[in-house]
């Protein structure tokens, strides 16, 4: 069964908004990872492991999001081996970031030096033997045991046909008959009324799993993304005071929060939600330039270990990571940039409130 299929299953009456929204969000996921993981299978291309973490990335996000409320196991349970498929990807993507960014930054910035420009030309040669490897790496684990297991589970859990379940009322039992209405009744202490035989009833899915009463989507949406939000915005009132720890998990709720708003967007006006989806990303960015170079120095250290022979890029690698450091202490652009990009998101609409909530939206 497609993405298409599923949509025409989905939007039917008889599925709730909210298990539709779970449904469609996984499988556009799931069909993103697909193609992404193809690429990495098939090529050396950047862009394959980036969209295969970012792919495995909102899979979590959305399997954490819609699996709570509906209170949905085999969709909690993705969770653990989206991590570890993530996981595996992410020393070729912290190389591929590096290379594209910090350390063409450098040549660009120490050109002027003829020595170190050489140095760095031998250190991206080292750099990207090592990428070979940490490939290779991804390779082996995304064809591997835990991604077919992954990937078989999902697919079940998406072909299946699952129904809603309605509130029942309470049963509400007849009232005891007047003394001496029927003597059958009279005859029966309390009078009470024998019960009837209950009607057959069949069951149009037998064997398929329900699900318990779902909440709104409307008002789980509302919730979940006010809340979310409020707290955003409490950390970055206080961002100044924030180390370098606390900004890294600034960005990942801005990275949940963005991931949350595109699942749930179509609930909504359209417009104002890409507005505050695009502010949200560009936030994610800004904090994601000092994580970048947190990393980066990481990296750097990675890259010497490997060289071989052992210590032909200590000089060239104590040269970036002093000029990682100065970069970090000047940070003027970066803090522009990152405060630019906090007034704009401050001030984008939060889509999801109502006129009667009695704040701006």
């Amino acid at each position: 069964m497609d993405l298409a299929d599923h949509r025409d299953l989905l939007t039917s009456e008889a599925v709730p908004p909210l298990l539709a929204l779970a449904h469609e969000a996984l499988a556009a996921c799931h069909a993103d990872l697909l193609t992404a993981r193809q690429t990495v299978l098939s090529a050396r291309d950047p862009v394959g492991i980036h969209g295969t973490r970012v792919a495995l990335r909102r899979l979590r996000a959305a399997a954490t999001l819609f699996g709570r409320p509906l209170a949905d196991d085999m969709i909690l349970a993705l969770r653990a081996d989206a991590k570890v498929l993530a996981d595996a990807c992410g020393a070729t993507r912290d190389l591929d970031v590096f290379l594209a960014g910090v350390l063409k930054e450098a040549d660009a910035s120490l050109a002027p030096y003829p020595d170190v420009s050489r140095d760095l030309r031998a250190f991206r040669a080292a750099a990207m033997r090592l990428r070979r490897t940490r490939h290779d790496a991804a390779r082996r684990v995304l064809s591997g045991e835990t991604f077919t297991a992954f990937d078989s589970r999902l697919a079940r859990l998406l072909a299946m046909p699952v129904r809603h379940i309605p509130v029942v009322p309470p049963l509400q039992l007849p009232e005891p008959p007047a003394p001496g209405a029927n003597a059958l009744q009279s005859a029966i202490p309390g009078g009470l009324v024998l019960p009837q035989p209950a009607a057959p009833t069949t069951d149009p899915m037998p064997g398929v799993p329900a699900v318990a009463p779902l909440p709104d989507a409307l008002d789980f949406a509302r919730d979940i993304l006010r809340r979310r939000d409020r707290k955003l915005r409490k950390g970055l009132d206080r961002f100044g005071k924030l180390d370098g720890g606390a900004r890294h998990a600034l960005r990942l709720r801005v990275k949940k929060q963005r991931y949350a708003a595109a699942f749930l967007a179509k609930l909504f006006d359209h417009k104002a939600a890409d507005a505050y989806i695009h502010a949200a990303a560009k936030l994610q960015d800004a904090l994601g330039l000092a994580n970048d170079r947190i990393v980066a120095a990481k990296v750097v250290a990675d890259i010497r270990a490997a060289a071989r022979p052992k210590g032909r890029l200590d000089w060239v690698a104590g040269v970036l990571t002093g000029w990682l450091a100065m970069r970090a202490q000047a940070g003027g652009d970066d803090e522009r940039a990152l405060a630019a990009a906090g007034k704009r998101f401050v001030r984008a609409s939060r889509f999801w409130r109502r006129d009667e909530d009695g704040e701006k939206k």
